[in-house]
Protein backbone atom coordinates (compact mmCIF):
# COMPACT_ATOMS: atom_id res chain seq x y z
CA UNK A 1 0.00 0.00 0.00
CA UNK A 2 1.21 3.78 -0.95
CA UNK A 3 0.79 6.39 1.78
CA UNK A 4 1.16 10.22 0.62
CA UNK A 5 1.79 12.95 2.82
CA UNK A 6 0.92 16.29 1.87
CA UNK A 7 2.94 19.77 2.84
CA UNK A 8 1.94 22.18 -0.18
CA UNK A 9 -1.14 20.88 -2.07
CA UNK A 10 -4.69 22.28 -1.86
CA UNK A 11 -6.96 19.16 -2.40
CA UNK A 12 -10.56 18.85 -2.84
CA UNK A 13 -11.30 20.99 -6.58
CA UNK A 14 -11.35 18.67 -9.44
CA UNK A 15 -7.55 19.10 -10.35
CA UNK A 16 -5.37 19.81 -7.25
CA UNK A 17 -3.44 22.86 -6.70
CA UNK A 18 -0.31 24.54 -4.81
CA UNK A 19 -0.70 27.11 -2.33
CA UNK A 20 0.38 29.57 -4.86
CA UNK A 21 -2.57 28.63 -6.58
CA UNK A 22 -0.47 26.54 -9.88
CA UNK A 23 -2.72 23.67 -11.16
CA UNK A 24 -1.03 20.12 -11.18
CA UNK A 25 -2.18 18.52 -14.13
CA UNK A 26 -0.58 14.82 -14.57
CA UNK A 27 1.09 13.68 -17.72
CA UNK A 28 2.22 10.12 -16.50
CA UNK A 29 3.46 8.15 -13.41
CA UNK A 30 2.54 5.20 -11.76
CA UNK A 31 0.91 4.02 -8.43
CA UNK A 32 4.46 4.86 -7.00
CA UNK A 33 5.38 7.80 -8.28
CA UNK A 34 4.14 11.10 -8.82
CA UNK A 35 3.70 11.69 -12.59
CA UNK A 36 6.18 13.67 -14.59
CA UNK A 37 5.56 16.84 -15.78
CA UNK A 38 4.30 18.22 -12.71
CA UNK A 39 5.10 21.80 -11.16
CA UNK A 40 8.00 21.71 -8.93
CA UNK A 41 5.25 22.90 -5.81
CA UNK A 42 2.90 19.81 -6.70
CA UNK A 43 5.64 17.17 -5.21
CA UNK A 44 7.84 19.66 -2.79
CA UNK A 45 7.21 17.78 0.67
CA UNK A 46 5.27 14.81 -0.72
CA UNK A 47 6.60 11.57 -0.06
CA UNK A 48 5.19 8.36 -2.35
CA UNK A 49 6.51 5.26 0.14
CA UNK A 50 5.24 2.31 0.86
CA UNK A 51 4.02 1.88 4.84
CA UNK A 52 4.81 -1.91 5.28
CA UNK A 53 1.54 -2.89 5.50
CA UNK A 54 0.71 -6.04 3.27
CA UNK A 55 3.69 -6.27 1.03
CA UNK A 56 2.10 -8.98 -0.65
CA UNK A 57 -1.93 -9.23 -1.53
CA UNK A 58 -4.23 -8.99 1.19
CA UNK A 59 -5.89 -12.57 2.19
CA UNK A 60 -8.69 -13.07 4.12
CA UNK A 61 -13.01 -12.72 3.85
CA UNK A 62 -15.20 -10.38 2.77
CA UNK A 63 -18.86 -10.58 3.65
CA UNK A 64 -20.02 -9.39 0.01
CA UNK A 65 -19.26 -12.33 -1.68
CA UNK A 66 -21.28 -14.52 0.94
CA UNK A 67 -24.05 -12.36 1.96
CA UNK A 68 -24.51 -8.90 -0.38
CA UNK A 69 -25.92 -6.43 2.41
CA UNK A 70 -27.79 -9.29 4.33
CA UNK A 71 -25.15 -8.71 7.25
CA UNK A 72 -24.67 -8.03 10.93
CA UNK A 73 -22.52 -7.86 13.73
CA UNK A 74 -23.75 -11.73 14.86
CA UNK A 75 -22.95 -12.91 11.42
CA UNK A 76 -19.43 -11.20 11.18
CA UNK A 77 -18.36 -11.98 14.50
CA UNK A 78 -18.78 -15.36 13.88
CA UNK A 79 -16.55 -15.65 10.78
CA UNK A 80 -14.08 -14.52 12.66
CA UNK A 81 -14.69 -17.00 14.93
CA UNK A 82 -14.70 -19.42 12.33
CA UNK A 83 -11.46 -17.74 10.35
CA UNK A 84 -9.48 -18.41 13.27
CA UNK A 85 -10.77 -21.95 14.75
CA UNK A 86 -8.43 -24.28 13.62
CA UNK A 87 -9.76 -27.96 12.52
CA UNK A 88 -7.72 -30.95 10.97
CA UNK A 89 -6.75 -29.48 7.71
CA UNK A 90 -2.80 -29.10 7.32
CA UNK A 91 0.09 -31.78 6.77
CA UNK A 92 -0.89 -35.26 8.29
CA UNK A 93 -4.20 -33.88 9.70
CA UNK A 94 -2.26 -31.05 11.57
CA UNK A 95 -5.01 -28.51 13.29
CA UNK A 96 -4.33 -25.22 11.54
CA UNK A 97 -7.09 -22.12 10.74
CA UNK A 98 -7.83 -20.32 7.90
CA UNK A 99 -5.72 -17.58 9.76
CA UNK A 100 -2.47 -20.08 10.09
CA UNK A 101 -2.79 -20.18 6.41
CA UNK A 102 -2.14 -16.72 5.84
CA UNK A 103 -6.33 -15.67 5.47
CA UNK A 104 -6.46 -13.17 8.71
CA UNK A 105 -8.65 -10.16 7.35
CA UNK A 106 -12.36 -10.29 7.75
CA UNK A 107 -13.99 -7.00 6.32
CA UNK A 108 -17.43 -5.40 6.36
CA UNK A 109 -18.62 -4.30 2.99
CA UNK A 110 -22.70 -3.29 2.32
CA UNK A 111 -24.88 -2.96 5.04
CA UNK A 112 -24.10 -1.14 7.70
CA UNK A 113 -25.04 2.03 5.81
CA UNK A 114 -28.74 4.17 6.61
CA UNK A 115 -29.20 4.67 3.27
CA UNK A 116 -31.11 8.59 1.99
CA UNK A 117 -31.67 8.65 5.75
CA UNK A 118 -28.81 11.49 6.45
CA UNK A 119 -28.80 15.01 6.08
CA UNK A 120 -30.30 15.86 2.58
CA UNK A 121 -30.70 12.00 1.92
CA UNK A 122 -26.82 11.37 2.00
CA UNK A 123 -25.56 8.31 4.39
CA UNK A 124 -24.10 10.84 6.69
CA UNK A 125 -24.81 12.95 9.41
CA UNK A 126 -24.74 16.79 7.90
CA UNK A 127 -21.14 17.01 10.02
CA UNK A 128 -19.77 14.27 7.90
CA UNK A 129 -20.28 11.29 9.69
CA UNK A 130 -21.36 8.66 8.56
CA UNK A 131 -24.68 7.10 9.71
CA UNK A 132 -24.78 3.29 11.36
CA UNK A 133 -27.33 0.43 11.30
CA UNK A 134 -27.26 -0.04 15.02
CA UNK A 135 -30.20 -2.31 14.72
CA UNK A 136 -27.57 -4.71 13.12
CA UNK A 137 -24.34 -3.04 13.76
CA UNK A 138 -24.57 -2.49 17.71
CA UNK A 139 -21.06 -1.75 18.35
CA UNK A 140 -18.20 -1.55 15.91
CA UNK A 141 -15.64 -1.15 18.48
CA UNK A 142 -16.88 -4.59 20.13
CA UNK A 143 -16.43 -6.09 16.56
CA UNK A 144 -13.26 -4.70 15.96
CA UNK A 145 -11.90 -5.80 19.27
CA UNK A 146 -13.75 -9.60 18.86
CA UNK A 147 -11.16 -9.63 15.72
CA UNK A 148 -8.25 -8.35 17.50
CA UNK A 149 -8.69 -10.80 20.43
CA UNK A 150 -8.10 -13.11 17.69
CA UNK A 151 -5.68 -12.17 16.41
CA UNK A 152 -7.20 -10.61 13.20
CA UNK A 153 -7.94 -7.72 11.49
CA UNK A 154 -10.66 -6.00 10.46
CA UNK A 155 -11.72 -3.83 7.34
CA UNK A 156 -14.59 -1.75 6.26
CA UNK A 157 -16.12 -0.72 3.09
CA UNK A 158 -16.07 2.77 4.13
CA UNK A 159 -17.26 4.98 0.50
CA UNK A 160 -19.79 2.46 0.24
CA UNK A 161 -21.63 2.76 -3.60
CA UNK A 162 -25.38 2.02 -1.71
CA UNK A 163 -24.41 5.56 -0.44
CA UNK A 164 -24.89 7.33 -3.72
CA UNK A 165 -22.27 9.60 -5.25
CA UNK A 166 -24.83 12.57 -6.05
CA UNK A 167 -27.09 12.24 -2.52
CA UNK A 168 -23.31 13.08 -0.59
CA UNK A 169 -22.77 16.06 -2.28
CA UNK A 170 -24.79 18.00 0.24
CA UNK A 171 -22.66 17.04 2.89
CA UNK A 172 -19.77 17.37 0.89
CA UNK A 173 -16.38 15.78 1.46
CA UNK A 174 -16.06 13.47 4.25
CA UNK A 175 -12.58 12.27 4.21
CA UNK A 176 -11.69 13.24 7.65
CA UNK A 177 -14.60 12.77 9.45
CA UNK A 178 -14.72 9.35 8.11
CA UNK A 179 -11.05 8.36 8.32
CA UNK A 180 -11.51 9.14 12.18
CA UNK A 181 -14.98 7.18 12.50
CA UNK A 182 -12.66 4.41 10.87
CA UNK A 183 -9.70 4.27 13.45
CA UNK A 184 -11.90 5.01 16.35
CA UNK A 185 -13.90 2.23 15.49
CA UNK A 186 -10.75 0.20 15.84
CA UNK A 187 -10.66 -0.71 11.82
CA UNK A 188 -7.33 -1.57 10.65
CA UNK A 189 -8.33 -0.79 6.66
CA UNK A 190 -10.63 0.34 4.86
CA UNK A 191 -11.84 -0.39 1.22
CA UNK A 192 -12.85 2.37 -1.68
CA UNK A 193 -15.15 2.45 -4.62
CA UNK A 194 -15.39 4.36 -7.55
CA UNK A 195 -18.89 6.33 -5.95
CA UNK A 196 -19.90 7.54 -9.12
CA UNK A 197 -20.71 11.38 -9.33
CA UNK A 198 -19.94 11.54 -5.13
CA UNK A 199 -17.34 14.35 -3.43
CA UNK A 200 -15.22 10.98 -1.88
CA UNK A 201 -13.37 9.18 -4.53
CA UNK A 202 -9.95 10.57 -4.57
CA UNK A 203 -7.35 8.19 -3.22
CA UNK A 204 -4.83 10.66 -2.72
CA UNK A 205 -7.12 12.51 -0.27
CA UNK A 206 -8.28 9.65 1.64
CA UNK A 207 -4.32 8.46 2.50
CA UNK A 208 -3.87 11.71 3.67
CA UNK A 209 -7.11 12.06 5.66
CA UNK A 210 -6.04 8.46 6.84
CA UNK A 211 -2.24 9.24 7.82
CA UNK A 212 -3.46 12.11 9.83
CA UNK A 213 -4.89 10.24 12.03
CA UNK A 214 -1.56 8.64 13.04
CA UNK A 215 -2.62 5.16 12.63
CA UNK A 216 -1.21 3.03 9.77
CA UNK A 217 -4.49 2.15 7.84
CA UNK A 218 -4.44 -0.52 5.02
CA UNK A 219 -5.98 0.79 1.97
CA UNK A 220 -8.28 -1.26 -0.73
CA UNK A 221 -8.98 -0.19 -3.93
CA UNK A 222 -12.23 -1.72 -5.10
CA UNK A 223 -11.73 -3.89 -8.22
CA UNK A 224 -9.34 -0.98 -9.63
CA UNK A 225 -12.21 1.24 -9.74
CA UNK A 226 -9.33 4.00 -9.35
CA UNK A 227 -6.53 2.87 -11.47
CA UNK A 228 -4.44 5.47 -10.83
CA UNK A 229 -2.88 6.58 -7.17
CA UNK A 230 -2.68 10.24 -7.78
CA UNK A 231 -6.01 10.69 -9.07
CA UNK A 232 -7.72 14.24 -10.37
CA UNK A 233 -11.44 13.64 -10.27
Amino acid sequence: MVTATALHLVLGDAVPKCLNGTLCRPTGGTDHAPPAGWPACCTEGRAFEPNGLERTPLRGWRSWQAFAADVDQQIMEDIMRGVAKRRPLGAGGAMVSLADMGYRDVGLDAGYEMVGQGYMGSCHTESGHMLINTTRFPSFKQMTGTAHALNLTASWYLNSDPCKGLNETAVGQTYRPDSEDAVRYGFDGVKFDSQPGGPNSNITEWAIALNATGKPMLIENCEDKNPLYLLTD
